[in-house]
């Protein structure tokens, strides 16, 4: 498939199938993001693979942090919501932590979150063109202090 054919048929896929992600995809998406465009060479991002143990802390973290975003944490539809996304996080296969270097220069740090965007889409790109769904999660959980 050539790249603006990929471009326009990749789509989030936020439920995934309980298979594996071979070693092989993880290494190729993992490659592709390293060759994202970035200002000075800065190559701004980190790459953390959670498995087992580091990604049921993960699905922890986003329980908790789920049930911050409700006025009642302990209302029934608070505790609901964030049982699912810990079930969610659990049952994912495979979860890529992205993250990127915040340099002190607003203007790097502008250039380095742009890179770091641009190789989470090479990742995607990459896993679509393999037959791996992907679903990127930014949002209010990458500011909190217990996922940092």
């Amino acid at each position: 498939m050539d790249v603006l054919q990929l471009i326009k048929t990749r789509r989030s896929i936020p439920r995934f199938k309980p298979d594996p992600v071979p070693r092989e995809v993880i290494a190729a998406m993992l490659e592709a993001a390293t060759w994202a465009p970035n200002h000075h060479l800065s190559e701004p991002w980190e790459f953390l693979i959670l498995e087992e143990q580091a990604r049921e802390r993960f699905a922890e973290i986003r329980r908790d942090f789920r049930r911050t975003l409700f006025g009642d944490p302990d209302a029934p539809e608070a505790v609901k919501a964030s049982e699912k996304v810990y079930r969610d996080a659990v049952e994912t296969p495979t979860i890529i932590i992205v993250t990127t270097f915040v340099s002190p220069d607003p203007v790097q740090a502008e250039e380095d979150f742009a890179a770091t965007f641009c190789g989470i889409q090479n990742m995607m790109l990459v896993a679509a063109s393999l037959g791996v769904g992907t679903y990127v999660r930014p949002g209010g959980l990458v500011r909190d202090p217990a996922l940092r």
